[in-house]
């Protein structure tokens, strides 16, 4: 697949040039439209009386690179974009966004798309801001606005007021749709369900996304099209979703799968679910491991088993980090089939089951002086806790707390510092337990 990458970064940069070097393709950006760190973005401010000002400066409220507009007493200010885009087409994606920290609550906030040849052809939508100087995304919906005319974006903090001398800071301009939904299970399937989406890496080799042929297609997955993931050098890279779903409600649903074609076995798959607009409040994750080289397989994260179950209509983003925890530079992932289901009414069973498999565990020898093995058989891969009580109910010791795959283990019991007398063992993985007694005889 090592050809294939290279094939395609050849394509890619072929395709690029056909375009002239200031025009955008905001479909290219995934979403976002500009940050205001980008040096290849020029932005100049506007004003009635040309004593406004806008410059890039360090967030004030957060990390990164913001953009900063101090107001003046028109009502007709603000900043505009001078790189042109590709035309915009509304049919799909008709909603822009933009982050804004604003000195007072109340004020209106216009974003405007107009024909970058003549400003007179163009549509305004207006907003509100809610809060006073902390970040908000303000949402313009342009539902309806005719595709094919508007190349040219431009905006208006502090819309119609003459407060002069006020400090502005806007960031992230993006353009998606509506809450993405779910109905069908699906939230991805790179063919007809694919959002806007990022990857990111914290190290000096970048992550390469793409959405390509499906090279190794298979009974499990036949699928036209999947997700090219390529890892950095970094032990923290992955993709996320850039538009919102409904938010998920794990009282209908609280299992996610995703069709993975790995490298190797034995690899950490982190699931991670966010607030869209905040993604340091309150995430949750899971990891997962393959079980396959080369291979597709579905992998299934349960968060019905996640402590403490987590809150309904509070979640609306997804990231993936293949590979979790390790730095090894350019492995092939292929990603496709992103599911969130309630197993129960798509008839799609839960990984493990009471009814599908049998847990043993046993321990030899039985009574024992001073130490017995406890050996026990796992059905699949899990994370695995082996603990030893006594007849009190009183955690003894923790023998086994971690991720294994499936097959025979086992696990040694010392209780040279105990009394004579009956412990019991107990074993659990997901929903499956099983316990067992033995006798320490001195």
């Amino acid at each position: 697949m090592k050809t294939l990458l290279q094939f395609l970064l050849v394509a890619a940069f072929a395709a690029s040039s056909v375009y002239a070097q200031d025009l955008i393709n905001p479909d290219d950006r995934r979403g976002r439209i500009a940050n205001f760190d980008e040096e290849d973005l020029v932005w100049e401010a506007f004003d009635c009386n040309g004593e406004a000002t806008f410059e890039s400066v360090a967030n004030p409220n957060g990390w990164g690179t913001v953009g900063k507009f101090t107001t003046t007493a028109c009502t007709w200010e603000g900043v505009a974009l001078t790189n042109r885009f590709e035309y915009f087409d509304f049919s799909v994606r008709n909603l822009f966004t933009v982050d804004v920290l604003s000195p007072e609550a109340g004020r209106t906030v216009m974003f405007k798309v107009e024909d970058y040849t003549n400003s007179a052809i163009n549509v305004e939508v207006q907003a509100t801001t809610s809060v006073a100087n902390a970040w908000e995304t303000l949402e313009f919906d342009f539902s309806g606005a005719e595709a094919g005319m508007y190349d040219k974006i431009a905006i208006f903090p502090d819309f119609g007021a003459e407060n002069a001398g006020e400090t502005w800071y806007v960031n992230s301009v993006r353009k998606y749709r509506a809450p993405l939904t779910y109905e069908d299970g699906i939230l991805i399937d790179f063919e007809e369900h694919l959002p806007y989406f990022f990857n990111w890496a914290c190290a000096t080799e970048p992550v390469y996304t793409d959405v390509i042929d499906n090279p190794v297609k298979s009974e499990l997955n036949p699928s036209d099209k999947v997700l090219l993931y390529v890892t950095s050098d970094c032990t923290y890279d992955g993709f996320a979703t850039d538009e919102l779903f409904e938010l998920f409600d794990f009282d209908d649903r609280w299992v996610f799968k995703v069709k993975v074609y790995a490298p190797a076995e034995s690899m950490k798959v982190r699931f991670k679910l966010e607030d869209f607009n905040n993604n340091n409040n309150n995430p949750i994750s899971m990891d997962q491991y393959t079980t396959k080289a080369e291979e597709w397989e579905e992998l299934s994260w349960d968060f019905s088993t996640y402590d403490p179950f987590p809150e309904s209509d509070f979640y609306g983003k997804i990231a993936i980090f293949p590979d979790m925890s390790s730095n090894s530079y350019g492995d092939e992932w292929l990603i496709d089939d992103i599911m969130y289901i309630n197993p129960d009414e798509t008839g799609i069973e839960k990984e493990i089951t009471l009814n599908d498999y049998e847990l043993t565990v046993a321990n030899y020898p039985n009574p024992f002086n001073p130490t017995t093995t406890i050996s026990y058989k796992l059905p699949s891969s899990s994370d695995v806790k082996l603990d030893v009580y006594d007849v009190s109910g009183r955690l003894v010791q923790s023998l086994v707390n971690e991720h294994q795959f499936a097959g025979e283990h086992s696990a040694q019991f010392n209780a040279a510092d105990l009394a004579s007398g009956v412990y019991i063992y107990h074993l659990k993985m997901m929903d499956l337990v099983s316990s067992g007694k033995m006798l320490l005889v001195k």
